[in-house]
């Protein structure tokens, strides 16, 4: 596993349209499918926004990874 440093703002702002401009597609192929009647999945469908550096779910992620890599320290 690798973690790599905070990305350039650019490559950021870039990364972060396009998984906007996805889940703008996904929303459009939703809707389409629910016109023609399809069955849809009921779970709730991944946010891919929550990955940009800075959110909760980053933030979150951090933590959890210090305490794996703590815990394989003091266990293996």
């Amino acid at each position: 596993m690798a973690i790599d440093g905070v990305a350039p703002r650019a490559k950021m702002n870039q990364q972060r349209g396009r998984r906007f401009r996805s889940a703008k597609e996904a929303e459009v192929l939703e809707q389409k499918a629910k016109e023609k009647g399809e069955r849809l999945p009921t779970e709730k469908r991944f946010d891919s926004n929550c990955i940009t550096p800075g959110t909760p779910f980053m933030c979150r992620l951090h933590q959890q990874l210090r305490y794996f890599v703590k815990l394989k320290i003091t266990t293996d």
